[in-house]
């Protein structure tokens, strides 16, 4: 049986652990991990400012991902929030 693997990260989240990681020196074992899921979720991506360093991170897993996995960047507008 063949399970269907998704991952959730608030974008700041994941920036987060993946700076956490890579001071670890574990970081090539997190990013095994995020490609493993066959769907990955990405949420409040466009409320966060990240730095070079922060946006290289991101964008690695993104790329990372993009010919093998599907990656699902999530967005709410503010003006939805308040109707």
């Amino acid at each position: 049986m063949s399970f269907f693997q998704c991952k959730f990260y608030k974008s700041s989240t994941l920036v987060s652990e993946l700076q956490e990681v890579r001071n670890d020196y574990q970081l090539r074992r997190m990013e095994k991990i995020i490609s493993g899921a066959n769907l990955l979720l990405l949420d409040e991506l466009s409320y966060e400012k990240f730095n070079q360093e922060e946006c290289e991170l991101l964008f690695k897993v993104i790329a990372e991902r993009s010919e093998c996995s599907s990656t699902v960047i999530i967005h709410q507008s503010c003006s939805s929030i308040f109707r």
